[in-house]
């Protein structure tokens, strides 16, 4: 079975009646992590009611939480959604959220040598080349070869 990891970001989509959990980086992972029970996924969310929320929900679920960062100084990241009245949906992302302050520091290092990936995805993507990104997911790649 294929080790799949995922980096990105992990918000709440908030609507008028409800807040469902979001972020695709974050939905691709719980459904591989639904399908297989087997998934990693390295995310940063506020340290505020929100954050604590998801981590709650998540840790009640046995979803992996390990790689899951607290942000001090940003708040986890919000989707409000609302209809217009022609009935088009529209968006409000907010802005300077903790999924935008990923840092793929030290702990994560060192955590990283405790799982390794033969597919990672950031974002809901395969990362270019040239990206930060890109350079982690190819450790996690080696990980996995010489394990």
């Amino acid at each position: 079975m294929h080790k799949i990891t995922a980096i990105g970001e992990i918000l709440f989509d908030i609507y008028p009646e409800k807040k469902l959990l979001g972020g695709a980086p974050f939905n691709f992972i719980n459904h591989i992590w639904k399908i297989t029970g087997n998934a990693n996924f390295i995310s940063c969310i506020g340290n505020d009611e929100n954050g604590k929320e998801i981590v709650n929900y998540l840790n009640s679920t046995d979803f992996n939480t390990k790689y899951i960062s607290f942000d001090e100084k940003h708040p986890t990241g919000t989707v409000h959604f609302k209809l217009r009245e022609d009935k088009t949906p529209q968006f409000t992302m907010s802005s300077e959220n903790s999924g935008d302050f990923l840092v793929l520091n030290e702990s994560i290092d060192k955590k990283s040598n405790r799982f390794a990936a033969d597919i990672c995805m950031v974002d809901g993507a395969i990362p270019a080349e040239d990206s930060i990104y890109s350079d982690y997911c190819k450790i996690f790649s080696s990980l996995n070869r010489t394990a």
